[in-house]
């Protein structure tokens, strides 16, 4: 049972991560401002910091869950977005590095056209994809115990 409530808040964060993408998108002015209270170097160890944990916490919590879950397609599914979120962990770092190099203006410059980049989009739809797997397993299980 506790698997299902870990999995659960991860859904929950999932839901409010997606939340935060949409009104980033609309207006992008309060991570500007958090962006300008950082150095260079906090900004990148926060970054990093929080790339590792979130990846290393998703692989985690999707492998224990697919174990668990009365579908084949769900586990298979959850063992894959498992070794997707781990094999993004060095791409994300990387980006995350250019990201936050340079003065200022050059990053404040950089991360606004990330956000309308061409991996934000696809980093968008593969929250989405897996908020959706990670809701149908909550649903499964659930089902399951009732």
């Amino acid at each position: 049972m506790i698997r299902v409530v870990f999995l659960i808040v991860l859904f929950v964060f999932n839901v409010r991560g997606l939340y935060k993408y949409i009104r980033l998108q609309i207006d992008p002015s309060d991570a500007l401002e958090a962006l300008k209270k950082l150095s260079n170097k906090e900004a990148k160890l926060t970054s990093n910091f929080l790339i590792v944990m979130i990846g290393v916490v998703y692989a985690v919590i999707l492998s224990l869950n697919s174990l668990i879950v009365p579908s084949y397609f769900l586990t298979i599914a959850l063992i894959i977005c498992a070794a997707i979120e781990l094999c993004l962990i060095f791409p994300r770092i990387h980006r995350s590095t250019e990201l936050y190099s340079g003065s200022l203006e050059e990053v404040t410059k950089k991360y606004l056209a990330n956000l309308k980049s061409f991996y934000s989009v696809i980093g968008f739809i593969w929250n989405i994809a897996e908020t959706g797997i990670i809701g149908a397993t909550i649903y499964l299980i659930l089902k399951e115990l009732a």
